[in-house]
């Protein structure tokens, strides 16, 4: 680490927006791949290079645990984060792309 080469970079001007997120199992990857893309083309603020990513985290009990990656500068950065936060449930709704939550399935077996 002392011989590494770090990089502070919030010094560059630009932060990484992170959000992270859980959906139904029901929904195909790819549809909330698409979901969230539509989303982050309707928030202002969001830098094209690095261009945004949108990531499997892993496979919960009750959800799968994705996260939207993507830039913006530092004065944009609250704006990118509650923006895209609030695009989420409204893209999500139209592609019927449902957010999870903890439950618990009891199956009863008669015998």
């Amino acid at each position: 680490l002392s011989a590494g080469k770090i990089t502070n970079w919030s010094t560059v001007g630009r932060l990484r927006v992170v959000i992270p997120f859980g959906v139904s199992y029901d929904a195909s990857i790819a549809e909330v791949k698409a979901a969230c893309m539509t989303a982050i083309g309707g928030v202002d603020g969001i830098l094209a290079d690095p261009a945004p990513a949108v990531h499997v985290e892993r496979y919960g009990e009750s959800n799968i645990d994705y996260a939207i990656y993507c830039w913006c500068s530092e004065a944009d950065y609250w704006s990118v984060y509650y923006g895209l936060t609030e695009s989420l449930q409204g893209v999500f709704a139209e592609a019927k792309v449902e957010f999870s939550y903890q439950h618990l399935n009891v199956h009863i077996v008669d015998k």
